[in-house]
């Protein structure tokens, strides 16, 4: 009796093993597939934040470029702008 139980024990031990190994291996599949599609996000974010960081260096050129024409083209338009946006500021300063 007793070797008849100690080899059921054993391929009982052996059984459990395999169904561990086999769980083990199908959760670090799954965990292998979640980081894939995580990279895959992530890259996917990477190239939109590269892409809309262009268009706001276009955005912010153009905006340079039509404020710089019109400084020129009315300079003093452009003091007053400058004085009230520095009252405004200061204001707000003052208030905390």
């Amino acid at each position: 009796m007793t070797t008849s139980n100690s080899t059921q024990g054993s391929s009982n031990s052996k059984a459990d093993s395999g169904k561990e190994e086999s769980f083990a291996r199908r959760a670090a599949e799954q965990m292998h597939e979640q980081i894939d599609k995580a990279a895959e996000k992530g890259e996917k974010f990477e190239r939109t934040l590269y892409e809309q960081s262009g268009q706001a260096k276009v955005k912010a050129r153009d905006v340079s470029r039509r404020m710089d024409v019109m400084a020129r083209e009315n300079p003093w338009l452009a003091i007053g702008g400058s004085v009230a946006l520095g009252v405004v500021i200061g204001a707000l300063m003052s208030r905390r």
